[in-house]
C-alpha cells in the first residue's frame, strides 16, 4: 500500500511538472533573424512567431493572420518625454542597463489596474531623457506566450545603424506631423463651409467671400480660417473663387493632395486646384 501511495505522489508530481512544463512551452526556441526593409536595423527573435513591418515599425504577433496577437513591437521611434512620461503615468520601474556597448534603460509595469509592458529603450539622442529612439517593447498581456526573457534576448540580438535610426525616427515624427497638418486643415475646410452659409444669409451671396468684408456676420472667423489655413500651407497653396451664388475653396494639404468645397456642396479630394467656381 505504501508503495502505491509512493508511486501516486510521483504520478501527481510528474503530472503538476507537465501542466508547468506546457504552460511556457513554445513550439520551438529556435530563432529567426529579421532585417528591417531600410536596413536600419535587426534583431532575433523566436521562431515560431509572425512578423509584419510597417512605417519603420515591426510588431510581432502569435496565430493565424485572421486571428494575430500582437506581442511585441520593435521600432525607431520618437516621443517628446518618453522616460517621464513613463514613469509618471504608468508608474514604471525604469532601470538604466547596458546591453553589450550600448546603454539602455529596462522598462517594466506591472499591478493589479496596469496593463504589462516590458523593455528596452536604446536612446538615439539625449542618453538621460531621450526623445528619439530605438524600442523592444512588449506589448501583450502576461498570458500573451512571449517571456520578459525572450524580449531581453531580443535586446541583447539587435543591430542597429544610430545614424540611420535617428534619421528613421525624424522621418516618422515628420509624417505625424504632416498628417496631424492635414487632418486640422481638413477640420478648418469643414468649418469655412459651415462659415460660408452663414455669410451667403447675411451678404445675401458668396460675393466677397474670399476676402470677407468687414460687417458681414462671421467675417473675422472666415478670415482668421482662412489665416490658419494659409499659415499652414502657405498661401500659395489656397484657391477661393465667389460670386453671388456659388462659390468654391481648394487647398493643397502639407502631404500633397488637394481639398476642395463648393457651394454645390462638394466636400473631398481632388486631382487639380480649382480654376473656378466649382471642385469638379
Amino acid at each position: 500500500m505504501k508503495k502505491l501511495y509512493i508511486a501516486l505522489i510521483i504520478i501527481v508530481v510528474l503530472a503538476i511538472a507537465v501542466i508547468v512544463g506546457l504552460k511556457y512551452y513554445h513550439p520551438t526556441e529556435a530563432v529567426k533573424r529579421y532585417t528591417d526593409s531600410t536596413g536600419t536595423f535587426s534583431f532575433e527573435y523566436p521562431a515560431y512567431l509572425s512578423v509584419a513591418e510597417q512605417g519603420g515599425t515591426v510588431a510581432l504577433y502569435m496565430g493565424t493572420s485572421t486571428a494575430w496577437k500582437q506581442l511585441a513591437v520593435v521600432a525607431a521611434a520618437y516621443q517628446a518625454n518618453f522616460l517621464p512620461s513613463v514613469k509618471d503615468s504608468l508608474k514604471a520601474s525604469v532601470m538604466k542597463v547596458k546591453i553589450g556597448s550600448d546603454v539602455a534603460y529596462k522598462i517594466a509595469v506591472s499591478g493589479p489596474y496596469q496593463s504589462p509592458l516590458f523593455g528596452f529603450v536604446f536612446p538615439l539622442d539625449d542618453a538621460d531623457n531621450p526623445s528619439e529612439m530605438m524600442v523592444v517593447l512588449k506589448t501583450g498581456d502576461e498570458k500573451s506566450g512571449l517571456t520578459e526573457k525572450q524580449v531581453e534576448a531580443m535586446a541583447k540580438s539587435l543591430h542597429f545603424d544610430k545614424a540611420k535610426a535617428l534619421a528613421l525616427a525624424n522621418s516618422r515624427l515628420m509624417t505625424a506631423r504632416v498628417k496631424g497638418a492635414d487632418a486640422r486643415i481638413e477640420a478648418e475646410i469643414a468649418q469655412l463651409r459651415a462659415g460660408a452659409e452663414v455669410y451667403f444669409t447675411d451678404a445675401r451671396g458668396y460675393t466677397g467671400l474670399c476676402t470677407p468684408k468687414v460687417g458681414v456676420a462671421n467675417t473675422q472667423a472666415l478670415r482668421s480660417l482662412f489665416a490658419d489655413i494659409a499659415s499652414t500651407t502657405g498661401a500659395a497653396n489656397i484657391a477661393c473663387y465667389s460670386q453671388k451664388a456659388s462659390y468654391a475653396v481648394s487647398v493643397k494639404l502639407p502631404s500633397g493632395p488637394i481639398f476642395c468645397v463648393d457651394s454645390s456642396g462638394f466636400f473631398g479630394s481632388t486631382t487639380a486646384m480649382i480654376k473656378g467656381l466649382s471642385c469638379k
